[in-house]
C-alpha cells in the first residue's frame, strides 16, 4: 500500500497565504469601508433624486410608489441624525446595514423580523402600538422579539 504524504509547506507559500488573507479579510474591509461609502453614495443619489422631484413638482404624493424612490428627508440632530432619505420599499435588498433608521409597516413586521434582527436597532419607536394588544398576533410576536433584542441601554417609544 502507497501512501501519499501532503507537503503544507509546498501548498502554503508566501502568495498563496498573502491571497488566502485578502479573501479571509475582505468581508471585513466591505463592512468596514465600503459599505459606508456605499450608503453615503445612495444617500448622495437620493438626496439629489428626491430635490429634483421636489423641485419640478413630481414627488410622489401617494397611491402607489415605486419602491426605491426618496419620499423624505429625516432630519433628527439631537440623535444624530441628519439629512437621511427614506425610500420606499419593503423588499430584504432594501434594508442596508449601515442605515441609521429603518421605518417599517407593522403589518411586514413579522416577515421582516430576521433582517431587522440581523441589522441589531438600537432603540424602536412604535406607530399604531394598539394593534399589538394581543400577544398571540404574529406582529405582536415580531415586536416582542425586536424589543427583546435591544440592548440593555435600548429605547421603546410607544
Amino acid at each position: 500500500m502507497t501512501t501519499t504524504r501532503f507537503d503544507a509547506g509546498a501548498f502554503l507559500t508566501p502568495a498563496n497565504a498573502l491571497t488566502i488573507g485578502r479573501i479571509a479579510l475582505s468581508p471585513l474591509l466591505f463592512a468596514l469601508v465600503l459599505s459606508g461609502v456605499q450608503e453615503s453614495r445612495a444617500q448622495k443619489l437620493a438626496y439629489d433624486q428626491l430635490r429634483q422631484s421636489l423641485s419640478a413638482a413630481t414627488a410622489p404624493l401617494g397611491g402607489v410608489i415605486k419602491p426605491g424612490t426618496p419620499v423624505a428627508v429625516l432630519d433628527a440632530p439631537s440623535v444624530g441624525i441628519t439629512n437621511v432619505v427614506v425610500v420606499e420599499g419593503q423588499k430584504p435588498a432594501a434594508i442596508d446595514p449601515a442605515a441609521q433608521v429603518i421605518i417599517v409597516g407593522d403589518s411586514i413586521l413579522s416577515h421582516r423580523l430576521d433582517d431587522l434582527l440581523a441589522w441589531a436597532p438600537a432603540n424602536v419607536m412604535v406607530d399604531e402600538a394598539h394593534r399589538m394588544k394581543s400577544r398571540t398576533a404574529k406582529r405582536s410576536q415580531a415586536m416582542l422579539a425586536l424589543t427583546d433584542a435591544l440592548p440593555a441601554d435600548g429605547i421603546v417609544v410607544l
